[in-house]
Order: structure tokens, then sequence, then C-alpha cells
């Protein structure tokens, strides 16, 4: 069997949105040479996965978990030279931090003039943090979704990274906001435990490797419309996170919803 005809037996079954998606410009990667090549890389690696649009934000660098002001203008700016070659496909999220909150709602209403469509937090500060909830609560009067990196580790999390329970605390006083942590496997068991009872929390599957069951567990504690598809990319690849969710077991109904009508009702802008 040829290599193309494999591609077109394993093709997702509908559209596929990516909500969790970092461009390989930000990691160093030999086919970051331009911005330009950065965009055409990840739409040639979409396009032979199925993957119809994603959701991009730039973290910039591990060594930087705390960005300035200044810096968090110069990521979203770098992010937009690579929107900007394909905006019907890249969906750019504004790259904030909770350590500057009011500074980070001035870089909101900037990015917003770019069409940015959501926020991405990562390890400024925790999900608990005052500086989250002014964050949110712009968040959620502006109807936009976060993506909060989330973790519960075994031999305990980073400096500023946050824990399922910080998601909970952030969900009791702002129960409005429309919250999606990353991720799935690093959040674990006990973190669908702690954050099942607020419906303004949902998960996406992004990063690590594909645990048989994972996602049916987390259908049935959460619901399918709490569960949203992610990749991780560049930091992981497609065949890995699309596994996830095809080799699942799971209903037609419940791939749809995770692969992309979640993701279509809760991004301003696109149609369910």
């Amino acid at each position: 069997m040829e290599i193309q005809q494999i591609r077109e037996n394993i093709k997702p079954p509908c559209d596929v949105i990516d909500i969790h998606m970092h461009p390989w410009w930000s990691h160093g990667h030999l086919y970051s040479s331009t911005f330009k090549k950065c965009a055409e890389v990840h739409l040639h690696a979409a396009d032979i996965a199925g993957i119809t649009k994603m959701v991009v934000f730039d973290v910039e660098d591990d060594d930087n978990k705390n960005p300035s002001p200044q810096r968090l203008i110069d990521i979203n700016d770098n992010l937009m030279k690579i929107v900007e070659f394909a905006p019907e496909r890249f969906i750019p999220f504004a790259y904030l931090n909770p350590a500057y909150p009011y500074e980070s709602l001035k870089e909101l209403d900037r990015c917003l003039e770019f069409g940015m469509k959501g926020i991405k937090l990562w390890c400024g500060r925790r999900a608990g943090n005052a500086g989250t909830l002014i964050i949110a609560k712009r968040a959620a009067e502006l109807g936009l979704p976060i993506i909060q990196h989330c973790a519960e580790k075994p031999f305990g999390n980073l400096q500023g990274e946050s824990y399922p329970e910080d998601a909970a605390e952030l969900a009791e006083v702002c129960p409005e906001v429309n919250l999606i942590l990353a991720h799935l496997t690093n959040i674990g068991l006990r973190g669908i435990e702690e954050i099942k009872n607020y419906p303004n929390i949902s998960i996406d599957i992004s990063g690590g490797d594909p645990l048989f069951g994972f996602t049916r567990i987390a259908i049935d504690k959460l619901g399918a419309d709490r569960i949203f598809f992610g990749t991780d990319v560049s930091v992981r690849g497609y065949g890995s996170q699309l596994s996830k969710v095809l080799n699942a077991e799971l209903t037609l109904e419940e791939k749809e919803k995770i692969l992309h009508l979640n993701a279509k009702r809760v991004i301003p802008g696109l149609e369910v």
C-alpha cells in the first residue's frame, strides 16, 4: 500500500481544530529560518494529518516563564508574523502574564486589534492568583476562552505552574470564565476529579503519549462537551495526538465534538 493511500485511510472523519499549537519558530527548529518557512512547515504537516485549523500561541522560551510586558509584546508580534501567511487556517491567541495583570489587559486590547480570538496563560502565576482573576474577568466580559497550562506532577510543579485545584479556585470565584486546561495527561485522574464539578472548566488532550482508555475516562467524568482536541505541536506530533481520539472507544458524535465542534462553540467567529 502506498503511503498516500495509508494517509487517506487514517484521516479524521470530520473537520479538525487543533486548539493547542506552538510555532516551530519558538523552539529553534531548523525549519524555522523565517516566519514564512515556519508557517509553510506547519501548514504542510497539518494538510497531511487532516487538520483544518490551528489555534496558535507562542510562549517563546522554556527558560523565560515570567516574561516582562515588553517581552509579551514582542512574542505576540512574532506570532502575528506567522499567522499573516494563512489567517484562514491559523487562529491566534494572545500570550499574557498574570504577574503583570494590568499591562496584560493593555496588551490584550492591542492583540484584539490584530484579530486574536483568545488568551494563553502559562507559568507567570498560578491560576488562583489575583492577577489571573483580573485577566479572567476581562476574558469573560469579552467572551474569550482562556487556555491555561496545568499539571499535577508527581514530584511537584514548577514555580508558577498551575495545579488543577488552582483552576478550581479560579472557576469558583469567576464562574463566567471559559477556562480550558492543558494538558489531560499532565492533569491526570486526580486532576479530573478536582475540576469535574466546575462546568466552566474544560480540558484539552494535548501533550503526553497516548494512554489507552484515558480519553474515554475523561469523557465519562466530564462529558464530551468539555474535552477539546489539541496536539502541543511542535513539541508533539499530529499522529500520536490524533490517536487519542481516532483510536479511542468513542462514538462518532463524541469524536466530532472533541475534534472540532467544541472549539467552534467557544472561539469567537467560528461557525458551528
